[in-house]
């Protein structure tokens, strides 16, 4: 995949509701984003502004966007969704 057809890809697949999940939690969840897409959609939300960091945090291995105010508790979160998940087999509300 070429530099552009990953940025299309982002932009169309994780940016808007990356943003939307910032605006509202601080933080955005997912479990299944590429590691070349978590990282293109890094650069997209600070080139709109966003002052955000990523993790790929355990146990379920997710990658985590968040503004630096909600960086604090974001491994307890990941315990949390990892559990929901493991007991649940379409887990409908998960802490963000």
């Amino acid at each position: 995949m070429s530099n552009s057809e990953l940025s299309n890809t982002v932009k169309q697949a994780y940016f808007d509701e990356a943003k939307a999940s910032l605006d509202m939690n601080g933080r955005y969840w997912n479990s299944s984003i590429p590691r070349p897409s978590a990282t293109e959609l890094l650069e997209q939300l600070r080139c709109d502004g966003y002052e955000v960091s990523v993790q790929e945090i355990k146990p379920v291995w997710e990658h985590v966007f968040y503004l630096p105010e909600y960086e604090n508790g974001v491994d307890d979160i990941a315990i949390q969704r990892a559990l929901i998940m493991e007991t649940e087999d379409e887990p409908l509300h998960l802490p963000t």
